[in-house]
């Protein structure tokens, strides 16, 4: 009894140990886990290479070259972009009129330019007009002075061009307070020590020639479908006629148009804005003379628009092009991949027939037999060795309980 009792104090033992054994293996494969940089072992051989498989290699890298060559190439000279446009409310209160020049121009084809306070003259002033009907507008001269602007180089005659800038702002009525500049062409009047020619004179001369106004271009040098720079002309012409008996009116209406091009990312790295204005329209009419003043000729004024038009020009990004030579890599590499590395595999195993049952030589069993229970299970040295100690502890137990009952 007593031997008996020492075989199951000895279980209990091996069991708690087993059991600590066990609890022990638990935490150190949780220590285990937190090891970022564990290595697992596995058999070490060689790359399983072919001719074909090189030539398929260095066809798959020159068409990888190709295209990402052409894509680049493309991406630098023919980055078209994309426009997005529409309008808001003008934040900015006054714009500045952009630079002008005007005379009058005589003879065909055109000999002189003509500023004859005997037969007409030139004003240029700044009107402010209030939505308030009850007070008066403010008008304010602005001086003009013989000018020849550089950017307009064909013009080889002496022209009038303001001596202060001019600004534009509100709308007439629409806001508490409306700015426009004007320029003001009036006919001589006799008096003050001032004298005229005749009336037949200035008939003759109103004939013969006209008013040209010359407004500095300040619209985008660019083509919006493409983003490349284009040449235009530096200043736009607008041309009129005086018409004795008659007063004609003309307003040019100027719009603020903002430009935001995005960055692509290899030659701009940050939103370039640009500024332009532009004209919107033109409004013309004519009235009878004597309904204002018979010394009036002509009168041209100059308005900005109350909105402003935004145009976001978004170019495709030098991350977008990697990511498409990205795209193109990974589906030409799986194309060549489905076909040379099935080739190189059936050459290395028609050429290493012992690979084949690798799995069998070393005790894994396949997957089709784990749901076979009636082959016979393969077994590793490791298995060996623990069926080889359970038989002799088995025959330990057998040989214990024979002594028991011999000593009985």
């Amino acid at each position: 009894m007593q031997v008996g009792n020492n075989v199951v104090e000895n279980q209990k033992k091996e069991e708690n140990e087993e059991e600590s054994k066990g609890v022990v293996t638990m935490k150190r494969r949780l220590i285990a886990s937190l090891d970022l940089f564990q290595f697992m072992p596995v058999p070490k051989t060689e790359m399983v290479s072919s001719k074909r498989s090189l030539y398929g290699s260095l066809l798959m890298i020159g068409c990888f070259l190709a295209y990402f060559l052409y894509t680049f190439v493309a991406f630098v000279t023919n980055n078209s972009p994309t426009v997005n446009q529409y309008q808001e409310i003008l934040e900015i209160s006054n714009i500045t009129l952009p630079d002008i020049a005007f005379g009058y121009f005589y003879g065909d084809p055109f000999t002189k330019t003509i500023n004859d306070p005997s037969i007409f003259y030139f004003q240029m002033v700044q009107v402010t007009k209030f939505q308030d009907v009850s007070k008066k507008d403010v008008k304010t001269q602005i001086p003009l002075k013989p000018c020849n602007p550089d950017w307009i180089p064909a013009s080889n005659f002496t022209l009038l061009c303001p001596n202060e800038s001019a600004n534009m702002s509100g709308a007439l009525y629409q806001t508490p307070e409306f700015t426009y500049p004007r320029i003001q062409v009036s006919y001589c009047t006799s008096g003050h020590g001032q004298a005229c020619v005749s009336q037949q004179e200035i008939d003759q001369i109103t004939a013969g020639g006209r008013i040209l106004l010359y407004v500095r271009d300040n619209s985008p040098n660019f083509d919006l479908t493409t983003g490349k720079s284009v040449e235009s002309v530096p200043y736009s012409t607008y041309q009129y006629f005086l018409m004795p008996g008659l007063y004609p009116r003309t307003e040019i209406f100027f719009q603020l148009e903002k430009y935001t091009i995005k960055p692509d990312y290899l030659r701009r790295w940050s939103d370039d804005v640009r500024l332009f204005l532009s004209t919107e329209k033109i409004n013309s009419w004519i009235t009878n003379v004597t309904v204002y003043s018979n010394d009036n000729a002509y009168q041209i004024g100059f308005r900005s628009e109350l909105t402003q038009q935004i145009s976001v020009l978004t170019y495709q990004t030098s991350f977008g092009m990697i990511s498409i030579v990205g795209a193109f890599w990974g589906v030409l590499f799986s194309t060549f991949a489905a076909y040379f590395l099935i080739y190189n595999k059936n050459v290395f195993y028609r050429e290493n027939k012992q690979w084949e049952d690798f799995g069998k030589q070393i005790g894994v069993r396949k997957a089709a037999d784990v749901f076979n229970l009636t082959e016979e299970r393969p077994h590793s040295k490791v298995n060996d060795s623990i069926v080889f100690e359970m038989t002799e502890i088995h025959q330990e137990n057998n040989g214990h309980s024979k002594n028991e009952q011999d000593g009985i």
